[in-house]
């Protein structure tokens, strides 16, 4: 029963990618957004399966370095957020409900797993465009750039398909824009409407995805990676421009830097690791089938 459903789910989506590939270049993309979403709720009523797991499977199976980067991400704005709640509790306010700052830090089991949701999520747009993704080995075409810089308004039309992920749509769509307002990408929707109370989440995710995009030596093609002194010193170059100051003002604590560079250097490398078994296992029976030819 449990490996029929698993190549049902990996046929289906195949259908979806190709589907999305075909009707891509004809304008519908929302709708087909809305008819995928509506696909994988409708999914999550069997077995107790939740619209968080079943996307970040997705995401997995069809691009790891995708699925790598996602928990890097959640891990380091996770980082960030803990240091940021003794330090700030009160910036976690309004995502909490919550006025009183002793409250706020005994919540911070929960101000946890909010941001590391919001890091998972934050690239599932990525989903729709995986064709220019996996592209490797070269420079991405200015064209290919912009199909990629669709992928937050994909992640955000998605997330707000479910009661369970739209408060970490706002992060997914704003995450490539500047803290300041200027310049980024993508252009917001016109019926969007900016919830102050989840500024914090796009904060801490924008500073978390740019920080394993530019130190990444193994899953990454858009650009060559730096070290961890230069990026911070690019850091300092766009405080409150492109990266909110108070989030980049925590890199002055000596226990977050060295909580940072234990994610970097040794939980990456463990991350492709387990991503690489979890492959291995997925496709265990396959690989017995053909030996045994």
């Amino acid at each position: 029963m449990r490996e029929r459903r698993r190549r049902a789910e990996s046929h289906l989506v195949d259908g979806l990618l190709e589907y999305t590939r075909e009707f891509s270049n004809v304008g519908n993309e929302p709708a087909l957004i809305r008819s995928i979403c509506d696909v994988l709720i409708s999914l999550t009523n069997l077995d107790n399966v939740t619209f968080k797991d079943l996307a970040i499977r997705l995401v997995m199976q069809r691009h790891g370095p995708t699925y790598i980067h996602s928990q890097m991400v959640a891990r380091i704005a996770a980082a960030f957020a803990m240091t940021l709640a003794d330090r700030q509790p009160e910036r976690f306010a309004g995502l909490l409900g919550i006025r009183d700052p002793a409250e706020i830090q005994r919540c911070k089991p929960e101000i946890d797993r909010i941001v590391r949701n919001a890091g998972l999520f934050h690239d599932l747009g990525k989903l729709m465009c995986l064709e220019t993704v996996t592209v490797y080995n070269r420079r991405l075409f200015d064209t290919e750039f912009d199909i990629i810089r669709n992928h937050p308004i994909c992640g955000y039309q998605m997330l707000l398909g479910d009661p369970s992920t739209e408060m970490y749509a706002q992060s997914a769509l704003m995450h490539h824009r500047f803290y300041d307002g200027t310049r980024g990408y993508p252009g917001l929707p016109k019926d969007f409407v900016r919830n102050p109370d989840l500024d914090v989440l796009t904060d801490l995710i924008t500073v978390a995805d740019s920080m394993d995009a530019a130190t990444d030596v193994v899953g990454r093609s858009y650009s060559t990676e730096i070290s961890f002194e230069q990026l911070v010193k690019e850091y300092r170059e766009e405080y409150d421009t492109r990266y909110a100051g108070y989030v980049i003002d925590l890199l002055d604590d000596p226990g977050l830097v060295d909580s940072l560079r234990e994610i970097l250097d040794v939980e990456r490398q463990e991350l492709y690791i387990e991503c690489y078994r979890r492959f291995r296992q997925e496709l265990g029976c396959e690989c017995n089938n053909k030996d045994a030819d």
